[in-house]
Formats: structure tokens, C-alpha cells, sequence
């Protein structure tokens, strides 16, 4: 999210500036191939700057264009989109890039908060740009107004057991779209990592829970490099509801954020007129986002996961939306391609991680090509650069989706759509 200058023919990198803005920078970084600089006076602003609504930006390391306009970011996004293609890609896509937004605040369902108890108080929040320091926050533009209750509730409660409360390393905040209409009852669980072998007071915990309308409360410990234990109150699993159909999700299992647009990248993802009683693929499946609505016109479809927790989860979702044309497969996507290969798929959704396609997924893909990929993408360049090796193996990049499931920040999501040259 950084802008980008040009000094004597070196690059310099700039955080919180804007297209047009003339600047006195500092440079506070030097590496031999760039700069990097504070803003020092702005000299010239930007028609495309605006006051950023919260007041802990600049500080806090959650948001990373709150001074640009709604509809600057979306531009910049699109730019980002595109260049990402042709320099990971080589690429020159002039076809249609479609781009969803919607409200810039209270959208996630989902957040997690750093925990950190210095000499004198607590901060809870989120860590500053580049650093490990936890910037204190009271409220956050991204979740909702009842959530941002939750966050003060939760706060209060562990500055009044400090001693017990040091033990907490994270906490998140869980936000079901299904609940009681008229109050928080029902909506919001907590999931709590702690560090050492001290668990916090199963009676507090109810008492927390109690106080803020808590539908449960998970914690789970933290120790070396794994998570040893974990216990619960109440309910821990959170229902969505997206497309008619209801998601349940426990603490652990990966779910998208914005409760806004989950609908419009269901939409743009499950629905292809290739598929119709077909068979599909869908890899990385989580807890059946695209895998649910896939198999309502798909005639077989194979949900792909490595997660455990999210298989169970996927299979409980089917079983409750009276899906029985799935079949959910617990292992990684590069191992399902390297034993069965999309031979005879219809369709393949592709929901990968920062990281893009593991390898032996894109090998498949060229062996046996299904007539159509559906990849969606929360990294460009790592798009860029799997578009690139698919185009090689004879795909074409129809069209591209562009969803602002993270207004503020630098981070979006992209469904790009690949068919077959000779289909």
C-alpha cells in the first residue's frame, strides 16, 4: 500500500501518500535498489486524499489507505491487479475486470486482537506497521458496532484480572450473521490463545460470557509451536448464512471476513454454465463455501481440504443443507492432483492461500485440463504468476472479478476465469 516516487532515478517507497501529492519526505531506509521514506510536510495534496475517519490510523498497522477515497483505492486495486499480471505473468489482459465493494466499515466477522500488558497498562489492539508493538485501540472501524461492545466488555474484564489475563497472548472475536434479531445474544463467541500452563477461571470466563451476551468461549494454549489444549464454554461455533445456506464454523476453521460481499464472491465463484451435471473440483475447500452451491448444479462434486477441523465442518454444513452429491477428501490440493488429476472435472474452483497453486496443482491442471478454472485469489502477484505458467499450457484468462472484501487496507481478493483455447 505504499506509494511509489522516483528520486534521481532510484525508487523510493512511501507509506500513506497519494497519487499527485508533492512531498518532503525523510528517508529512513536505504537499500542498494530503493528508499524508503516518512512523510515529512505534505506541499501539495492530493485531490484523492481525504481525512481518515479513525482516529488510530497512521499508528496502528490494520489499515493502510484510509486517506485515500473509496473510489482512489478501488482504482489503485485494479492497477495493482493488472501490473501484477503482466510483470509475475507477462500478461496483457484487456478484457473486463468487474469490481464489487460495499461498506468500508463494520464488515468483518471475524478479528483478532494482540494482547500486551507493559509497565503501566493494557493495550489491546492490533501491531504497528513494521514493528511488534501493539498499538492501543478502543474501537475499530472494521467490525461492527455490537462487536466493538464485545472488544470494551472484554477489555474491562482483563484489566480487572491482571494477573490471570498476562497468560492471554490473542483474542478473537467471532460474529455470526444467524442470531437473535434485537440484542448481541447468540452472535459473537471468543477464542482465547494463552501462553504457560495457567488457565484462566472457567467461572470468570462465565461471568465474561454472561456480561457481554456471549453465545461461548474457546481457549486454547499456546505452547512451543503447537496448541496443546483447548477447552470451551458454552457454544463455540458461529453460523453464517450465505445463499440460503448456513455455515457452521468452529475456532480454527478459515471462513472469508466480509459479511457484505461473501454473497457477490459466492456468486461470481460457484455459478458456471460448464458445470451444469457435471462433475467438480473444488480445492482448498475450507468449509464449503463454493463446494455447497456447486453441488445444487454440479452433478458430483469432490471438496479438497487438509484442514481437519474444517472437514468436519464441511460435512456438517452438507449434511445440514441436504447435500448428498459431495464428497469432501481430507488431504492437501498438490497431493489430491498428484494421486487423481482433473481428469473428466467439469470445473475446477481453486481457493489457495497467500502462496498461489502449489506446484504439482498447476501440473495437473496442464495434463488434464478441465474445461474451466474458477481461481480465486487474495495475493496478485502470486496470481500473476500461476496465470502466467496456466496461459503457457494453453488456458486463456477470460475474465476477472475484483472484490474489496478489505476496504482500507491494501489486501483484495480476485476470481479470474480460465477456459481452454480450443473450448
Amino acid at each position: 500500500g505504499d506509494g511509489l516516487a522516483r528520486h534521481e532515478g532510484q525508487v523510493v517507497f512511501v507509506p500513506r501518500s497519494a497519487p499527485g501529492d508533492l512531498l518532503d519526505v525523510e528517508v529512513v531506509e536505504r537499500r542498494r535498489d530503493y528508499l524508503r521514506a516518512n512523510i515529512v510536510r505534505i506541499k501539495r495534496s492530493s485531490e484523492k486524499r481525504r481525512q481518515p475517519p479513525c482516529d488510530f490510523y497512521g499508528l496502528c498497522g490494520g489499515c493502510s489507505l484510509m486517506h485515500l477515497d473509496i473510489d482512489a483505492q478501488l482504482q489503485i486495486k485494479r492497477r495493482i491487479l493488472l501490473e501484477s499480471l503482466s510483470r509475475s505473468g507477462h500478461l496483457d489482459f484487456k478484457g473486463p475486470v468487474t469490481v464489487h465493494s460495499a461498506r468500508e466499515s463494520g464488515y468483518r466477522i471475524r478479528s483478532r486482537f494482540h494482547v500486551h500488558y507493559g509497565q503501566r497498562r493494557l493495550a489491546v489492539g492490533f501491531k504497528e506497521r513494521g514493528s511488534h508493538r501493539v498499538v492501543d485501540i478502543v474501537r475499530c472501524l472494521q467490525i461492527s458496532s455490537k462487536a466493538n461492545r464485545v472488544l470494551e466488555l472484554t477489555r474491562e474484564w482483563m484489566a480487572a484480572r491482571e494477573a490471570r489475563s498476562r497468560e492471554i497472548v490473542t483474542f478473537e472475536i467471532l460474529e455470526s450473521s444467524v442470531g437473535s434479531a434485537s440484542a448481541e445474544q447468540g452472535r459473537f463467541s471468543l477464542h482465547f490463545v494463552v501462553k504457560g500452563d495457567r488457565r484462566l477461571s472457567r467461572r470468570e470466563l462465565e461471568e465474561l460470557a454472561e456480561k457481554a451476551c456471549l453465545q461461548g468461549v474457546v481457549v486454547t494454549a499456546e505452547r512451543g509451536r503447537g496448541k496443546d489444549w483447548r477447552f470451551q464454554i458454552g457454544e463455540s461455533e458461529i453460523v453464517q448464512r450465505v445463499s440460503d445456506i448456513d455455515y457452521r464454523t468452529r475456532p480454527g476453521s478459515f471462513f472469508q471476513v466480509n459479511q457484505h460481499l461473501v454473497e457477490s464472491l459466492v456468486r461470481e465463484t460457484a455459478f458456471s454454465e460448464n458445470i451444469e451435471e457435471g462433475l467438480a473440483v473444488d480445492l482448498y475447500c475450507g468449509v464449503g463455501l463454493f463446494t455447497l452451491p456447486l453441488a445444487k448444479l454440479a452433478r458430483r462434486v469432490l471438496g479438497v481440504e487438509s484442514s481437519s477441523s474444517a472437514i468436519v465442518d464441511a460435512r456438517a454444513n452438507a449434511l445440514g443443507a441436504g447435500v448428498d452429491n459431495v464428497e469432501f477428501i481430507e488431504c492437501t490440493a498438490g497431493e489430491y492432483s498428484e494421486r487423481s488429476g482433473f481428469a473428466g472435472a467439469d470445473v475446477v474452483v481453486a481457493d489457495p492461500p497467500r502462496g498461489g497453486l502449489a506446484p504439482a496443482v498447476v501440473l495437473a491442471l496442464t495434463e488434464h485440463p478441465p474445461k474451466e478454472l474458477r481461481y480465486v485469489s487474495c495475493d496478485a502477484p502470486a496470481l500473476g504468476r500461476d496465470a502466467g505458467q496456466l496461459a503457457r499450457a494453453g488456458f486463456t484468462l477470460e475474465s476477472l472479478v475484483l472484490l474489496d472484501l478489505f476496504p482500507n487496507t491494501h489486501h483484495f481478493e480476485t476470481v479470474a476465469i480460465f477456459r481452454l483455447l480450443a473450448s
